[in-house]
């Protein structure tokens, strides 16, 4: 955490960037830790990108709205979507997928329910309208494994372009945490 948080103090430091869309995104133990900055360093980010992660802390209580966007396969055999322990030394076992999003959706005071779209093999919840312009958002690859989906991986892993995704959400941000209007 303090050598993100250096990392962003650094780079602002040394380039003109807006502060207020400074974005963490991870795959798998890297989305823990953007999880983890989401959580706890929630005055340095605008949003959370978490792909094939899980959120295993004990608590989240960020000081202020975090935008959350989740990309997950329900294949994955080592970060299982449905909750469990995770491969590679988590040292607790992650909640289900959806219950993480659905923890960020309420941190974030986002209307209820999400709205969900199907395009099989591909399941999108949307929560919108949250505080302080931030947004939820939740990716269900049906059959998707443990890894970074891009269109080049064949039916499943291929069924979405993660890079594609995540910028599409974090550029559509409203609010104080989006784009300018």
């Amino acid at each position: 955490m303090a050598f993100l948080t250096r990392l962003i103090d650094q780079v602002q430091a040394d380039h003109k960037i807006d502060a207020a869309r400074v974005y963490v995104v991870g795959v798998s133990a890297g989305a823990m830790m953007a999880y983890r900055m989401g959580c706890e360093a929630a005055d340095r980010i605008g949003g959370v990108g978490s792909v094939a992660g899980a959120m295993v802390l004990d608590t989240c209580q960020p000081s202020r709205p975090v935008s959350a966007i989740e990309i997950h396969g329900t294949d994955d055999g080592l970060v299982p979507y449905e909750g469990g322990r995770t491969a590679g030394g988590a040292t607790q076992p992650s909640p289900p997928t959806p219950a993480v999003t659905q923890r960020w959706a309420e941190l974030n005071g986002c209307p209820q329910p999400a709205v969900e779209q199907a395009q099989p093999p591909v399941t999108t919840a949307t929560w919108a309208g949250c505080a302080e312009g931030t947004g939820v958002k939740l990716i269900t690859i049906a059959g998707g494994g443990h890894t970074w989906f891009a269109t080049s991986f064949g039916p499943a892993d291929g069924a979405v372009d993660v890079s594609t995704e995540l910028w599409s959400f974090f550029s559509g941000l409203a609010g104080r945490y989006g784009p300018s209007n």
